[in-house]
C-alpha cells in the first residue's frame, strides 16, 4: 500500500495497546461484569474504589480486543470517574497517590489511543500529553515510554517523520531502562518505519531485522507477522523506485521478494487473526500485484482489504485503499487490448476512487487539525502567548470590507443561481411546455453569473503584474500561470525598487472565488507593505504580511474560526550585483547551477510555517546567494507537481518536475514555458485540473 498511512497503522497495533492495567486479564466479559455488579454493592471505601478501577479497565481491555471501541470507552470513562475525584483532594497514602496518578494516566492513554484509531489526532495528542505529564511526575518508566511512543505515532500520521523519529528514540531509552524487551522490539519496528518514510531504506531494513530478531527470541507470533509485513513494504518501495527509473516491473526481484514476505505475514496471522493487520497486508499485497501486472489478484486483495477496513472503521486504511484501487483501475484502462467501453468504465472507476481518496485525505489532514495539533504540543511545552492585538487601521478595514462585499455578492449570486436551477428542474417535470422558456431564463442567469465571475477575474488580473510589463529592463524570465477555475488562489507579485527586483509566487487557501479573495488580500497587503521608502528584505516582508493576515482575519487560534492563509516564495534580486535574497513560507526555492560542467538543481528549504495564524510563530529565515551567469531560479506553487495524470493516473511529483527542468535547462526561458505547459496538458490528459498552477523561472 501507499507510504502515507498504513505503516503507521501497523505500528499503532503493536505499540499503542491502550495502556491497560498491568495485571493479567484472564476473565471473560460476563465474569467481569458479574464482578463489577458484586463490587458495586460492597460498602464504600478505598478498597471498593481500587477494585472497581481494575475491573473497569479489565472490561475496557476485553471490549478493545473485540473491536467494540464504544463499550471500551464507556468502561474507561467509568474508571476515570472514580479516579478524578479521589485526586482532587489530598491523598495521605503516597503509595496510593502514585497508583491513582498512574491509573489516571492509563485512562488518558486509553482515550488518546481511541481518538488516534479514529483519526482525531488533536484529541489524541491532548490525552497523550496529559498522560505523559502524569507519569513523568511520578517517574513511571514504562508509562513514559508508551506515551512517548504514542506521540511519535501521531507525528508519523502527520508525515512529521523526523519529529516522530526523535520521540521513538526517547521512548527506546525508557524501554531499555525498564528492560521491557517486547517494547524494545516494537520500537525497533517503529524506528524502521520512520526511516522508511524518510526514504532511508537501508536503515529501515537494519532496524526491521533487529525487531524481527527480538520478536523471534520472544516467540511473539503477532510481532513476527507485523515485522514481516513491514519488510514486505520496504522491498516493495525499493522495487517501486526501480520501476519509476524505467525498469520493467516484471523483472524487479524486490517486488517478488515483498510478495513472499506478505504471504508469510498473512499465513502467521491466519484468516481469523487480527483484522487490522490482515487488512494492511492484504492491501499491500494487492498493491504489489498491481505493479507486476497481475490485476485480477490485485483487485481481489484490495477489495478484501477494503471490506476489513470498513468493518473495523479504519479511516486511514479506507483512504489508502481508495488510492491503490484508483491506480489499479488506471493501469487496467491503459492496456492495449481493452475495448473502448471497458476502458471508459475503468477510467470512471479510477477517477471516482481518486475523488474518494482526496475527500478522505482533506477530511483527515486538514489545516484545522494540523493547527490544533500544534497547539497541543505548545500547551505541553510553553505557556500561552498574550492575546493578539486586534486593533487595525480604519483605512485597512475599509479596503477589506470592499473586497468582502464583492466576494459575498458573487457567492450570493451563485447561491441564487443554484436555487433557481433546482426549482426549474422540478417545474420542468410537471410543465413540459415551459422547458424552452425556462432554459432561456437559466441561460440568462448563468451568463450573468459567469459574467460576474469573469469581471472578478479582470479585477484579479489587474492586480497581478502583466508578464510583458515586468519584463522591461529585467532579467530573462517566464511566468506560467494556469488557474483551475476562472479566478485563482495562486498569484504572483512583482515590483522594482531602488535597483532591486522583488518577485514572489503564492498559494492561497483554496481555489476559485475563496482563493481569489485571499489572492486579492495578499496582493493588496504586499503593495501596502512595500509602499514605504525602506528597502525591506523578503523575510521582513513575510513577517509583516503574516501580521496583517492574522489581524485582518481576526485569527486567534480558537476552534471553529478561519484558518485561511497562504504559502509563499519571495526573492529580491540586486539588478547590478546579481545578489539574491530569498525567504519562503512552506514553499521551497530551486536554483539550477553549473557544477563541474554539469547542471544540477539545488533545493532551498522554506520555513515550515504559513502566512497565517500559527502557535509560537518564528521570524522567517533569510537566505542570501550570489548568482552566477546563466544560473536559473524557479519559484512555484504545488499545483503542477500535484496534478494527477499519465498512463497510471498518478501525481506528477516534485522529483519529476525537477528532472523536466534539468532536461530543458539549456532552452530559452520562453521555450521552457511552452514545454512545461505542453507537458502539463499531456500529463493531465482527459483528467480534471486539480489545483491552480504557477511557476516563474528567472535566468541571470
Amino acid at each position: 500500500m501507499g507510504k502515507h498511512i498504513f505503516r503507521f497503522i501497523t505500528t499503532a497495533l503493536f505499540t499503542c495497546l491502550m495502556f491497560f492495567c498491568a495485571q493479567c486479564q484472564i476473565n471473560t466479559i460476563d465474569s467481569l461484569r458479574k464482578e463489577v455488579i458484586r463490587l458495586e454493592h460492597v460498602s464504600p471505601g478505598i478498597t471498593k474504589d481500587t477494585s472497581l478501577i481494575n475491573a473497569y479497565y479489565s472490561l475496557a481491555e476485553e471490549f478493545y480486543n473485540e473491536d467494540n471501541h464504544t463499550m471500551e470507552q464507556v468502561y474507561t470513562n467509568l474508571a476515570l470517574e472514580i479516579i478524578t475525584p479521589l485526586l482532587e483532594k489530598p491523598v495521605k497514602d503516597k503509595k496510593l497517590e502514585k497508583w491513582l496518578i498512574h491509573e489516571q494516566s492509563t485512562g488518558f492513554g486509553n482515550k488518546g489511543s481511541y481518538y488516534q484509531d479514529i483519526g482525531d489526532l488533536p484529541k489524541a495528542l491532548d490525552f497523550h500529553f496529559k498522560a505523559l505529564r502524569n507519569d513523568e511526575g511520578i517517574d513511571h518508566t514504562i508509562g513514559i515510554e508508551r506515551h512517548l511512543c504514542n506521540i511519535a505515532i501521531a507525528y508519523g500520521d502527520l508525515n512529521e517523520h523526523k519529529k516522530s523519529l526523535d520521540y521513538y528514540f526517547k521512548a527506546l531509552k525508557y524501554a531499555k531502562k525498564a528492560k521491557a524487551k517486547d517494547s524494545e522490539a516494537n520500537l525497533y519496528g517503529n524506528i524502521a518505519t520512520a526511516y522508511y518514510y524518510l526514504n532511508e531504506n537501508d536503515k529501515a531494513l537494519m532496524y526491521e531485522s533487529k525487531s524481527l530478531e527480538m520478536f523471534k527470541e520472544l516467540k511473539d507470533t503477532s510481532g513476527i507477522a507485523f515485522v514481516l509485513g513491514n519488510i514486505g513494504v520496504t522491498y516493495k518501495d525499493i522495487g517501486q523506485d526501480k520501476m519509476d527509473a524505467g525498469k520493467d516491473p516484471k523483472d524487479i526481484s524486490e517486488f517478488y521478494t515483498s510478495v513472499v514476505y506478505y504471504k508469510k505475514a498473512l499465513s502467521l496471522i491466519g484468516p481469523n487473526g487480527d483484522k487490522s493487520t490482515r487488512a494492511i497486508d492484504l492491501g499491500s499485497l494487492g498493491s504489489v500485484y498491481t505493479s507486476i501486472g497481475n490485476y485480477a489478484e490485485a483487485e481481489k486483495h484490495l477489495l478484501a482489504s477494503m471490506e476489513l477496513s470498513k468493518e473495523i472503521n479504519d479511516l486511514f486504511g479506507i483512504m489508502e485503499i481508495n488510492e491503490n484501487l484508483s491506480e489499479l483501475y488506471f493501469a487496467i484502462a491503459a492496456q492495449k487490448n481493452i475495448s473502448p467501453q471497458a476502458r471508459a468504465g475503468f477510467l470512471e472507476k479510477a477517477y471516482q476512487r481518486m475523488i474518494d481518496h482526496n475527500t478522505a485525505k482533506d477530511s483527515l489532514f486538514n489545516k484545522d487539525k494540523t493547527d490544533d495539533i500544534t497547539r497541543k504540543e505548545m500547551n505541553y511545552e510553553y505557556e500561552k502567548k498574550e492575546a493578539i492585538d486586534m486593533a487595525t487601521r480604519e483605512a485597512e478595514k475599509r479596503t477589506q470590507r470592499i473586497i468582502i462585499i464583492s466576494v459575498i455578492s458573487l457567492m450570493l449570486l451563485s447561491l441564487i443561481f443554484s436555487v433557481f436551477i433546482f426549482r426549474s428542474f422540478r417545474i420542468a417535470k410537471k410543465q413540459k411546455k415551459l422547458i424552452e422558456f425556462q432554459k432561456q431564463e437559466v441561460e440568462e442567469h448563468r451568463k450573468g453569473i459567469i459574467d460576474s465571475i469573469t469581471y472578478a477575474k479582470r479585477i484579479q488580473e489587474a492586480l497581478l503584474k502583466d508578464e510583458d510589463h515586468v519584463t522591461k529592463h529585467l532579467p530573462e524570465h517566464f511566468v506560467l500561470y494556469k488557474p483551475k477555475d476562472i479566478v485563482s488562489g495562486d498569484f504572483y507579485w512583482s515590483t522594482e525598487k531602488k535597483g532591486h527586483w522583488y518577485i514572489c509566487v503564492a498559494d492561497c487557501t483554496g481555489h476559485g472565488v475563496p482563493g481569489a479573495f485571499m489572492s486579492m488580500l495578499g496582493i493588496a497587503y504586499l503593495n501596502e507593505i512595500n509602499a514605504s521608502e525602506e528597502l525591506f528584505g523578503p523575510a521582513e516582508i513575510l513577517n509583516r504580511l503574516r501580521e496583517k493576515i492574522v489581524k485582518e482575519l481576526k485569527q486567534t487560534g480558537s476552534s471553529g474560526e478561519s484558518h485561511d492563509g497562504m504559502d509563499i516564495s519571495m526573492m529580491r534580486l540586486n539588478l547590478q550585483t546579481k545578489e539574491m535574497v530569498w525567504a519562503g513560507a512552506n514553499n521551497a526555492l530551486w536554483i539550477a547551477v553549473n557544477e563541474n560542467g554539469e547542471t544540477v538543481i539545488r533545493t532551498i528549504e522554506p520555513d515550515k510555517q504559513p502566512i497565517g495564524f500559527t502557535f509560537e510563530p518564528e521570524p522567517f529565515t533569510e537566505h542570501v546567494f550570489q548568482l552566477d551567469h546563466r544560473d536559473t531560479v524557479y519559484l512555484f506553487s504545488d499545483g503542477y507537481a500535484d496534478q494527477f495524470g499519465g498512463p497510471k493516473g498518478k501525481k506528477f511529483k516534485s522529483k519529476q518536475l525537477q528532472e523536466k527542468l534539468l532536461d530543458i535547462n539549456q532552452e530559452a526561458l520562453s521555450a521552457q514555458k511552452e514545454i512545461l505547459e505542453q507537458s502539463f496538458e499531456h500529463w493531465r490528459g482527459d483528467l480534471e485540473q486539480l489545483d491552480d498552477v504557477a511557476i516563474i523561472g528567472i535566468r541571470v
